[in-house]
């Protein structure tokens, strides 16, 4: 016998529901939490700070990734203490 008939389709549908909307609430968090994490690196006054949180942060590269986004000398170890020093002094 077919699941969705045995159980009945309205508790299936009621499921359905019930994740579709802890879905979506949980979506529009992640919605919130973008736009502050975009203010909080907007404010940065310096741009190769805010260049190496947002590829880091925003855009979720590794700290290898991120050094040779931003190109130059620029090493993983050198970015990770950028993003950290200008966090901990924010």
């Amino acid at each position: 016998r077919d699941f969705c008939l045995s159980r009945g389709l309205g508790d299936v549908y009621k499921r359905q529901d019930y994740y579709k909307a802890k879905l979506t609430n949980r979506l529009e968090q992640c919605r919130i939490e973008l736009i502050r994490l975009n203010d909080y690196i907007s404010a940065c006054p310096d741009s190769l700070t805010r260049q190496i949180l947002t590829y880091r942060f925003v855009n979720g590269l590794s700290w290898n990734r991120v050094a040779a986004s931003v190109g130059g000398s620029m090493t993983c170890e050198a970015a990770k203490k950028i993003a950290y020093r200008y966090i901990c002094d924010n």
